[in-house]
């Protein structure tokens, strides 16, 4: 599966060319500020995907924890300083903190594109690549 294809796309448009387990949808939420989203997720476990009402994958999730081997020549083992090296200064980063209740998480680094923005997340203990979130600009928090 290569994410920057399918990112931004209509899943009806793309879905026979993706190894997928189907389309989870959630209950319509309650209010007008909550848009109703399903998960996509792939046979393997290595990626997932939210598409929002109007069939647009508007989030990938790359999970490199759980197999995902590459993204832009990214691996695994790509470190946060790789990362940087590659892209530049990150739109917005975060080091490696202590969160109440949820406990420590990785450094991330966010890099937006022109359609489409890239957060990295790190390992907490040795800053390797966890998880890579591609999403359209309309979303990104």
């Amino acid at each position: 599966m290569k994410p920057l294809a399918i990112i931004g796309q209509n899943f009806k448009d793309i879905e026979s060319e993706i190894e997928h387990s189907g389309l989870d949808a959630y209950p319509e939420p309650e209010g007008d500020s909550i848009e109703s989203l399903s998960t996509l997720t792939s046979k393997d476990g290595t990626w997932d995907a939210l598409v929002n009402s109007d069939g647009i994958i508007q989030t990938v999730f790359l999970n490199f924890d759980n197999g995902y081997t590459e993204f832009l020549g990214f691996t695994r083992e790509t470190t946060r300083k790789q990362v940087i090296e590659c892209f530049g200064i990150p739109e917005k980063y975060e080091d490696k903190s202590s969160v109440p209740i949820l406990g420590d998480k990785g450094a991330w680094e966010r890099y937006r594109f022109a359609t489409y923005s890239v957060h990295l997340e790190h390992e907490v203990d040795d800053e390797r690549l966890k998880m890579v979130t591609i999403m359209i600009n309309e979303v990104v928090p």
